[in-house]
């Protein structure tokens, strides 16, 4: 257990005080730094000795309304007026062409043109990813044509004013997760985890393929038993790979936490700092179990090649099945059907849990035995894989030249063991 540990702090100490990894990691809490703090940064202040104060409520931005009927135009002003505060409407009398050019011109952000019995146009110069204007101006016309078609109809003010105002109460009742505040942060920790477990796999077949091509695996193997030292490297890596995901997460929460004031405008980020912590706790474990599982096997195939230049078509095999488990979790991400067939089946695959199971977690609500499962059969793969890259390195040592095919291999292994 003593050389376990001499590796394992060795390597961890290896990574973590590398200029290379402080390097990124500092970078990495700048700019998120500077992202975070650009609101407060910007915004104006009283004087320079006082603390910025949050940004005033932005000045709703001129709009146009153009409603040929009369009866109708100062109620559809007055839904466009509540449903949109964004936008101060205006009655102007103009065609559609008129307005689209005053738009253009920047006279007005938006314009809605309204052309009896039944259509309209709205004008806007751009709309955003999240810009939901376009619903609101349909909310807002379909109610003014029922409205029409009502008095048409000849119902009495007293009538209409009795339907329009008929109060209409409801509650959302959700049992399950809401996607739609949970996909944001499940996508970014997905592409994190993928970045990390990369990253720090290739690490680690890296390091042991050095030690390989210089001989140091030689020297290595006789002064500590080949489980002490593929566990040490590997957990080593892991652990230096959590100190950074720990520091990046750590820093971006210090951060949102110091300018919140700053940012109750923007759902998007107000979304990924409200995730709960559960879910940061997942991040981790299944951030650990999935490298675990993939540096293992990083780290015995590299232990293979006799040269540095063998190592990216030793590995390759690796890095296809982590790919395949990557975009095959991430299109179901994007598209939100994380509850088929397909992603229960790879929730309890070893290759594929770590990042199907954690997407599960996050948009959705798997029952507690299957996350249990899918972690227990994840750390018993992990400790397989881990004993078997152990054999895989004890015999890499004295293996040369072009790395043997996977039958061979494990003939190697059944006499090695005898």
């Amino acid at each position: 257990m003593k050389q376990f540990w001499h590796v394992f702090r060795f390597e961890y100490l290896n990574y973590v005080m590398g200029k290379g990894f402080l390097i990124v990691t500092l970078v990495m809490i700048l700019v998120m730094g500077a992202t975070l703090f650009s609101p407060r940064l910007s915004a104006p202040t009283a004087d320079k000795g006082a603390a910025a104060s949050p940004p005033p409520a932005q000045a709703p931005r001129p709009a146009a309304l153009s409603d040929p009927d009369p009866a109708l135009a100062a109620e559809t002003l007055r839904m466009l007026r509540e449903e949109m505060p964004q936008y101060a409407f205006a009655p102007v009398d103009g065609d559609e062409e008129t307005l689209r050019r005053a738009v253009e011109a920047g006279t007005y952000a938006a314009a809605v043109v309204v052309s009896p019995p039944f259509s309209y146009a709205y004008i806007v110069s751009q709309l955003g990813l999240y810009d939901m204007s376009a619903a609101q101006v349909h909310d807002v016309m379909a109610a003014r044509f029922r409205l029409g078609k009502l008095r048409r109809a000849g119902l009495s003010e007293a009538d209409l004013a009795e339907v329009l105002a008929a109060p209409v109460t409801g509650t959302v009742v959700e049992l399950g997760k809401n996607q739609v505040t949970s996909f944001i942060y499940t996508y970014l920790l997905i592409f994190l985890l993928y970045m990390a477990i990369m990253l720090y796999g290739q690490f680690v077949a890296n390091g042991v393929a050095s030690e390989k091509s210089s001989r140091a695996m030689e020297l290595l193997i006789t002064s500590a038993k080949t489980q002490n030292l593929i566990f040490g490297k590997v957990l080593g890596a892991g652990l230096a790979g959590l100190t950074q995901l720990a520091a990046l997460l750590g820093a971006g929460v210090l951060f949102y936490a110091l300018n919140s004031a700053y940012w109750t405008d923007d759902a998007i980020i107000a979304s990924i700092f409200s995730m709960p912590v559960s879910i940061l706790l997942y991040t981790c474990l299944f951030f650990l179990l999935g490298f675990f599982l993939y540096a293992f096997l990083y780290g015995a195939l590299s232990s293979l090649v006799s040269r540095m230049e063998e190592l990216h078509s030793a590995v390759l095999p690796v890095t296809f099945v982590f790919l395949f488990s990557f975009f095959a979790v991430f299109i179901s991400t994007v598209s939100g059907r994380v509850d088929t067939p397909a992603m229960t089946a790879f929730s309890f695959i070893p290759f594929t849990a770590p990042m199907a199971m954690f997407v599960r977690i996050s948009m959705s609500s798997p029952a507690a035995w299957e996350i249990l499962l899918s972690v227990a059969l994840l750390a018993a793969a992990n400790l397989a894989c881990g004993y078997l890259a152990a054999g895989i390195y004890r015999v890499g040592v004295l293996l040369y030249g072009k790395p043997p095919r996977p039958a061979e291999l494990m003939r190697i292994l059944r006499r090695a063991r005898r």
